[in-house]
């Protein structure tokens, strides 16, 4: 997220805009506050990556009534006629499950969050869910995991001594996550990839330790900023009439796990 705004504030600015930046803390009224006072002191328009889908699709509904530009990133309404810069979040995890497969993997888990936003995370679950049926595998629900993120590795921790034996691979859906695995393996004393392989969508964070060498799609962050802010002035400057939506390939890296 650092990287992203770092960028959009290079490039609204490179493009003659001054950049204001509110944090709604995943609280839909805080965030229709934050479009309330900033629409109220003439701002020109808005990147929004949304806090909630249903509370935000109604703000953003206000906004399309309004007339009030705006482009999404990361997070998008399907069923809504808006802008919005996204990763192919499918294609990234249906990758990175091919690669399990083809390193012989048989029994993957798929281990995410609590979809607070469901978008993203259900179609990296659909990208899993589709690279086992083209490979013959089968889909078994006892190897999804979704613990508490507060308390994430030693709900881990306890699981998986459950299927030691059983899975070969894992699937992490984000940094956070895999950081709670790697925590948790290393905590029993299980080793990547010897005792289990591990990819992870968005691999190379800073937080992910430096002698570990994920396999992993990263979005392409400058990019999705670029074109963020490349439809917004296009918005705002009434160059075009069409919904503008861009799906940007994550960078897929082999790592050693």
């Amino acid at each position: 997220m650092s990287g992203l705004l770092s960028s959009l504030e290079g490039f609204l600015g490179d493009a003659g805009y001054r950049v204001v930046l509110c944090n709604s803390n995943d609280d839909p009224a805080r965030e229709a506050q934050h479009f309330s006072d900033l629409a109220r002191q003439g701002v020109s328009g808005f990147i929004w990556y949304p806090s909630s889908f249903m509370a935000s699709a109604r703000t953003a509904r206000s906004l399309l009534i309004e007339g009030i530009p705006f482009v999404l990133v990361d997070r998008y309404f399907p069923d809504m006629e808006c802008d919005y810069v996204v990763s192919d979040n499918f294609g990234g995890a249906y990758q990175l499950v091919s690669h399990l497969i083809e390193s012989g993997c048989k029994r993957i888990a798929y281990i995410t969050e609590n979809p607070v936003y469901p978008t993203p995370r259900r179609e990296r679950f659909r990208g899993y869910q589709a690279a086992l049926e083209d490979y013959g595998l089968v889909f078994c629900e006892k190897l999804i995991l979704v613990p508490d993120s507060p308390r994430a590795h030693e709900i881990i921790a306890n699981s998986l001594p459950k299927v030691k034996g059983i899975i070969d691979g894992a699937l992490a859906s984000n940094v956070r996550v895999v950081l709670a695995l790697l925590k948790a393996m290393h905590q029993l004393g299980w080793k990547a990839p010897d005792d289990l392989r591990v990819v992870c969508f968005d691999g190379y964070g800073s937080a992910v330790p430096v002698n570990i060498n994920l396999t992993s799609a990263d979005q392409v962050t400058r990019e999705i900023a670029r074109k963020a802010v490349e439809c917004l002035v296009n918005r705002i400057c009434d160059r075009t009439h069409e919904v503008q939506r861009h799906v940007l390939k994550p960078v897929f890296r082999i790592g050693s796990t």
